[in-house]
């Protein structure tokens, strides 16, 4: 089973209202990794600091602790942390909110955690969309009661939201995954936190403060650098160490080309869209009969499918688009492509790109595809039994 590793710190005081001094920006990080960080790391970089001759207070203090916590500790515990994280092999995205300048434009109520969680999860979906792998475990920092414990409902059901609009974006030739997603709330004393807390610590003084030593330090390579000038973030970084998460690799695309889908989509008359919508809905029926402990933690996304599929009234729009996203969940993550002619890929790489048209809202020929699918389903339903 191939996992990634997902450990979310959060820096600074996350109330809109509280911007003067340090508390002028709230900040939030990511380290994503192939493997887990393990205690055992954890208590390497602890010896080595252990065996330091010129430890300071603060040095002291990590080693009573025993982790780091790079805001109250001394250098030799930074330089200590830094050689472990120089020898990983990991991608971190930071995300930082400037709190001052978004007061400025009248916005007393706003929810700072909330919007960086949020891009948070896009960053992490949109990395994991076309990746091979079966499960992600995120860990997420709290810090004085911050990240309630809603969130945690609320972030799965936003991972897997970001991942179907990374899906409908991009061409119907590339595989998507919906893995499974464990989330834990932990301390600040775990392993993988501690990574993240340094990482952030570092790449927060040095944009937002200009104290650059600890970051120019970090063996990296950097992505993604943009000062964002639109009021809800005011910087964005991305950066990888030794070349980021190696060992997980990508999906292979399917084996047809754009063209020949764009040809089997420019012809489709109304009668095939209906064929294909009935296609859709025998699936997705046929999942929900058959493979439905395959998808035991998909469970809250997908309830109700199959009584919209069997509805012999129209459906609405909204239960249309419910039967769009759980295709679009499904279809790769069981692997369904598996043993199908090159012909029934492209009938399905077809549909993979109308039902993305209809998630956007988007028409064919004229015809607004949600609408034309809502109104012929009773037709569906009668093909169906």
């Amino acid at each position: 089973m191939k996992e990634i590793y997902v450990y979310i710190d959060e820096s600074g005081n996350p109330n809109i209202r509280s911007y003067e001094g340090d508390n002028q920006y709230f900040s939030i990080g990511a380290a994503i990794l192939g493997n887990e960080v393990s205690s055992n790391l954890i208590e390497k970089a602890m010896n080595d600091l252990k065996q330091r001759e010129d430890l300071g207070k603060s040095d002291v203090k990590t080693l009573k602790r025993g982790y780091f916590h790079s805001c109250v500790d001394g250098p030799e515990a930074h330089s200590a942390i830094m050689y472990l994280i120089n020898d990983l092999e990991l991608k971190f995205d930071f995300l930082s909110f400037d709190k001052k300048k978004y007061r400025q434009n009248g916005n007393d109520e706003f929810d700072t955690e909330k919007l960086l969680h949020n891009h948070m999860v896009e960053l992490a979906s949109v990395f994991v969309s076309n990746r091979d792998v079966d499960v992600v475990n995120v860990f997420v920092a709290e810090r004085e009661s911050s990240f309630p414990k809603h969130f945690e409902k609320n972030w799965k059901r936003n991972f897997y939201e970001s991942l179907i609009n990374a899906v409908v974006a991009n061409t119907s030739l590339l595989k998507a995954n919906f893995p499974k997603v464990n989330l834990k709330i932990v301390d600040g004393s775990h392993p993988g936190i501690q990574i993240s807390d340094f990482l952030l610590w570092a790449i927060k003084r040095s944009y937002l403060s200009n104290k650059n030593v600890w970051f120019q330090r970090i063996e990296k390579d950097i992505s993604i650098e943009t000062n964002i000038k639109e009021k809800s973030l005011s910087l964005s970084v991305d950066f990888q160490i030794n070349g980021g998460v190696n060992n997980i690799d990508l999906l292979s695309p399917y084996e047809v080309t754009a063209k020949e889908v764009e040809e089997k989509q420019r012809n489709l008359n109304n009668d095939e869209l209906l064929n294909l919508f009935l296609h859709v809905e025998k699936l997705l029926d046929k999942v929900m009969a058959k493979k439905r402990n395959e998808l035991e933690y998909m469970n809250r996304f997908l309830e109700g499918i199959d009584k919209i599929i069997h509805k012999k009234e129209k459906l609405t729009i909204k239960e249309v688009k419910k039967l769009c996203k759980s295709f679009i969940m499904v279809f790769d993550t069981l692997k369904i492509h598996e043993g199908y002619s090159k012909e029934e890929l492209i009938f399905w790489c077809v549909a993979k790109r109308i039902i993305s048209n209809i998630i956007l809202g988007k028409q064919i020929n004229w015809v607004m595809l949600a609408d034309f699918w809502a109104i012929n389903h009773p037709n569906i339903v009668d093909c169906l039994n």
